[in-house]
C-alpha cells in the first residue's frame, strides 16, 4: 500500500526513559505520536508549576493530533512512567500524507470530539482507543432554543452529552433539573427500554 510504504518512511522512533517528558503542556503542537511500547501518563497543569495524572496510555495509544490539526499549543503534558518507545510524525508530513487524503472538516470534527470528551470527568479513565472510538460514533446534533430533544413517554435509543448551551429536564411540565456542558442524558433509556425522560432546551 503506497499510503503505508509513504507514512512509514517519514515516522521517526524515540525513546523515552522513564520519568521524561514527551511533551509539555504549553508548547507548540508540531507532532504526532503512536506509542509503540511502553506507558505514559497524561498530566494536566492546574496551577503554576502544578499537575496532576489524567489519564494513562500504553501501546497503540495516539496523541498530539489535537494541536496538529488545530495548530497552536499541548493542551496536556505527558510523561514516561516507564521506558517507551514511541513513532513521532512531524506536523507537515501529517498534512502532506493525511489531509490531502482526508477531509480536513471530518478529521477537525473528529479531533473537536475527543477534545471535549478528555475534559469530562465520565472520560476521565477511558484509555486514548475508547475516546477516539467514541467520537467516532457520536454525532453533533444542534437543537434550537426551546426545541425538544427526547419527549415524555417515548422510547429513547440515544446516549447525550451536552456539548454548548443549557438545557432543562422536565416531567409533566416541571423541571426537575438544568443540564451544562458535560453532563449526561437519555443513558436509563438505554438501560430500561420502558424508560421515560424528558428533555427541552
Amino acid at each position: 500500500d503506497h499510503l503505508a510504504d509513504a507514512v512509514a518512511a517519514v515516522v521517526k522512533p524515540e525513546e523515552h526513559k522513564r520519568g521524561s517528558f514527551v511533551v509539555k503542556e504549553g508548547e507548540p503542537g508540531d507532532k504526532l505520536y503512536v506509542v509503540l511500547s511502553g506507558r505514559l501518563e497524561v498530566r494536566h497543569d492546574f496551577a503554576p508549576g502544578r499537575s496532576e495524572p489524567v489519564a494513562e496510555m500504553g501501546e497503540g495509544a495516539v496523541f498530539g493530533e489535537i494541536a496538529l490539526v488545530r495548530g497552536g499549543v499541548r493542551t496536556r503534558s505527558v510523561r514516561a512512567l516507564e521506558k517507551s518507545i514511541l513513532l513521532g510524525l512531524a506536523k507537515a508530513d501529517f498534512e502532506r500524507l493525511v489531509l490531502t487524503r482526508m477531509n480536513r472538516a471530518a478529521v477537525e470534527d473528529a479531533v473537536q470530539k475527543v477534545s471535549f470528551l478528555e475534559r469530562l470527568e465520565l472520560a476521565r479513565h477511558w484509555s486514548h482507543a475508547t475516546l477516539t472510538s467514541f467520537a467516532r460514533r457520536a454525532k453533533l446534533q444542534e437543537y434550537p432554543d426551546g426545541g425538544t430533544v427526547i419527549q415524555q413517554g417515548n422510547n429513547n435509543h440515544w446516549f447525550f452529552i451536552v456539548y454548548r448551551g443549557e438545557m432543562t429536564v422536565t416531567k409533566d411540565n416541571t423541571e426537575l433539573r438544568r443540564l451544562q456542558p458535560g453532563d449526561t442524558f437519555g443513558e436509563m433509556s438505554l438501560l430500561f427500554a420502558d424508560s421515560r425522560r424528558s428533555a427541552s432546551g
